[in-house]
């Protein structure tokens, strides 16, 4: 299939119906290819497999520019079917192993699309590229680590609403309820980085792709989630889906409310910290 046509497959098959944004396979994959030329021997991929413990290589025909994986697996087969021809095993060219072109997946999916599509072709495994050159690999172990820490239960700690237009923080609600004394000595420290990091942050980060950052702590995560007017920030103890979930409800209905009021001819149009979002608080 061609590369080209292929990414639009992923992009109106696959398209996630979840608004919450998702992390992309290339914050996932293994940052490297290992890669072999069809020209070369079994022994050859039997030596790179070993030397950098892998259970895959991505092998590369130069002269179609088309790209394979030989897997664990099919190195098995290959020494059952030559089982009988040992001392000719390790010459053997891997076009006898190679099965069918693989298509280059555009690193920037989305995870759960790169999900949804191993499912339902049944990989182990995608190779991620851009322009069609490979630039990494995506495993069910990859999927399987970011799993186990992408549903980890978190708690909110504090919810921060800006101004897109003016970088000025129009609401705050603490989570007292979250607030341990570990979490409360750090919150100064939370709250006066998000402020001295507004500009960065909206200018670098957010408009840039229009879709949610998140910033790592030690103890901590910020989660953002940008609209026409207004961005939400989250601090929470531990990134989660389910959080993420809760942020996109609160921007979707508070910014409905916030871009009503900037329209009202009787609003002061001089935004200051003052909007009581107590209301909208019971979505987290």
């Amino acid at each position: 299939m061609n590369k080209k046509v292929f990414s639009r497959v992923i992009d109106n098959r696959f398209m996630s119906s979840n608004s919450v944004s998702m992390p992309s396979t290339r914050d996932l994959m293994t940052k490297y290819v290992l890669m072999l030329p069809s020209t070369a021997n079994f022994g050859d991929l039997v030596e790179l497999m070993f030397k950098n413990r892998v259970s895959a290589v991505v092998i590369n025909n130069p002269e179609t520019q088309c790209y394979y994986i030989i897997s664990h697996t099919d190195v098995i087969e290959f020494l059952h079917k030559s089982k009988n021809q040992p001392h000719e095993i390790f010459a053997s060219p891997l076009k006898n192993i190679m099965k069918s072109p693989v298509e280059i997946v555009d690193q920037n999916t989305s995870i759960d699309i790169a999900i949804r599509l191993m499912n339902e072709r049944g990989y182990k495994r995608l190779v991620l590229g851009k322009h069609g050159i490979p630039t990494g690999i995506i495993s069910t172990r990859d999927i399987l680590l970011w799993n186990n820490r992408f549903f980890r239960s978190g708690k909110p700690i504090m919810l921060l609403v800006l101004d897109n237009d003016t970088s000025i923080i129009i609401a705050k609600h603490k989570f007292m309820d979250n607030l341990t004394r570990e979490i409360n000595d750090d919150l100064v420290e939370i709250y006066g980085g998000a402020l001295a990091s507004i500009n960065k942050i909206t200018n670098e980060v957010i408009n840039a792709s229009g879709k949610m950052r998140i910033l790592e702590k030690d103890s901590y995560s910020v989660l953002f989630e940008p609209r026409e007017k207004i961005t939400g920030i989250l601090v929470v103890t531990h990134n989660n889906i389910e959080l993420r979930r809760r942020l996109y409800a609160f921007v979707e209905t508070f910014g409905e409310h916030y871009k009503t009021l900037l329209n009202s001819d009787s609003y002061d149009h001089r935004p200051k910290e003052e909007f009581d979002i107590s209301k909208w608080i019971k979505l987290f």
